[in-house]
């Protein structure tokens, strides 16, 4: 059996594994190389711990699944590389992430780099890649940034923007008005909810809704039962969530305290986590629609391979948005060396910014925009205990379940 190695470090610099050892001699005249270093920024702590830490997981997997393999091989180097993995908690903070990067490029000399988690992290650090000239892929990222900001040359977003998701929503609600007609709208006060906030409403008003509550509510709430009960006054169809795993969780529990169970519920990211039907009680996840629309059953190459590794390796399914996100990101910069076959940065740039990638939620192009052309825009929904998709109804793996059922 190949070793295999795994380094992993945090702010304390715990070092878990080894690099190879020996010096084999490269096919060129390249300096002889024996790993490639990879750096990244999560969030282990703080607001962002839950959501960041499907995709997190989905990166080890994919470290310890090449790795296992020998490493990722480098035609210049003439050999297989394993992988360095080098990263820090960035508690949840993105002044923290931005130095986490600048560290990992100037002191850690890392060869590439995979992307911290959520919306303004991600926008963050566009400065700092594009300062280094680090060809990168923003995985959980929806922000307007990557498409509205001139010049990039080095950065991508994988993941649909705000507008799309927001738009996605508007349509499925759109399809079903003979249910939905009122519609009362909470979002949480970052960067990627104020974006799908002001998306929703301008085109939600335009399809003809009746918005009878519209407001945010500050990350890191620990109360939501005043808003709630307001929304229940007004008894509207839908409540449309656009909201981080904390807030969806707060927002359900104290839902079913106060009685609030309207015809239609979107969560956002939060119901897509692994955790939620532990968190909330498996019988309250029933009807609850989610942001995404990655699943097994749509039959994308590798896509049940990765589902059954890991709940293997993590003993949960993989999210399905985050999880899927994560391990396609790692794909694409694993394609991008092979494709390449160099970690000359300024190649793997070419490569990413015009060749497609296959991965575990279909193809990726970019194709000299700043966003996957491919990418598909829809929405999910749990139903008997698992996630479906139910937008686009040409992918959907179930009909939308509407009105949802009662709380437990």
């Amino acid at each position: 059996m190949r070793n295999k190695i795994l380094s992993i470090y945090v702010p304390v610099i715990l070092v878990i594994g080894l690099v190879f050892g020996g010096y084999g001699k490269p096919a060129s005249a390249q300096p002889a190389k024996e790993s490639i270093k990879i750096g990244a920024a999560t969030a282990l702590s703080g607001l962002h711990a839950a959501a960041s830490g499907s995709e997190f997981k989905a990166q080890q997997l994919w470290v310890e699944q090449v790795n296992s393999e020998g490493g990722l091989y480098v035609k210049e180097y003439g050999k297989k590389l394993p992988i360095e993995f080098i990263y820090y908690d960035n508690k949840s903070s993105q002044g923290e992430t931005i130095k986490i990067y600048e560290k990992l490029i100037t002191v850690d000399k890392v060869d590439l780099c995979l992307p911290p988690s959520t919306t303004g992290h991600c926008v963050s650090i566009i400065p700092t890649m594009e300062k280094y000239k680090f060809p990168w892929v923003a995985c959980t990222s929806g922000g307007k940034a990557f498409v509205e900001t001139k010049g990039l040359k080095y950065s991508w977003d994988l993941d649909f923007l705000s507008y799309d998701t927001a738009a996605a929503v508007v349509e499925l609600l759109s399809a079903h008005k003979d249910e939905i007609k009122t519609v009362a709208v909470l979002y949480e006060h970052e960067m990627f909810m104020v974006e799908n906030d002001k998306t929703f409403m301008s085109l939600a008003k335009k399809a003809g809704f009746d918005i009878v509550l519209n407001k945010d509510y500050p990350a890191g709430v620990k109360d939501l039962s005043g808003v709630l009960l307001e929304i229940k006054a007004k008894n509207p169809d839908a409540l449309i969530a656009f909201c981080y795993p904390g807030g969806s969780f707060l927002m359900l529990k104290q839902a079913m305290e106060l009685g609030l169970n309207p015809k239609f519920w979107y969560g956002g990211i939060g119901p897509g986590i692994s955790a939620f039907p532990r968190i909330v009680g498996k019988p309250a996840t029933e009807g609850i629609c989610l942001q995404g629309t990655w699943s097994y059953k749509l039959g994308f190459p590798g896509a049940k391979e990765f589902y059954d590794s890991y709940l293997k390796k993590w003993g949960m399914p993989p999210d399905n948005l985050n999880s899927a996100l994560g391990m396609q990101g790692c794909q694409i910069l694993e394609q991008a060396i092979e494709k390449a076959g160099t970690l000359n940065r300024e190649k793997l740039r070419d490569v990413i910014a015009s060749e497609e990638f296959i991965t575990v939620d279909g193809p990726v192009k970019f194709a000299g925009e700043r966003t996957n052309k491919l990418a598909r825009h829809g929405m999910c929904q749990w139903q008997n205990g698992v996630i479906e998709v139910v937008w686009p109804s040409d992918v959907a793996t179930a009909p939308l379940q509407i009105p949802k059922p009662p709380w437990p």
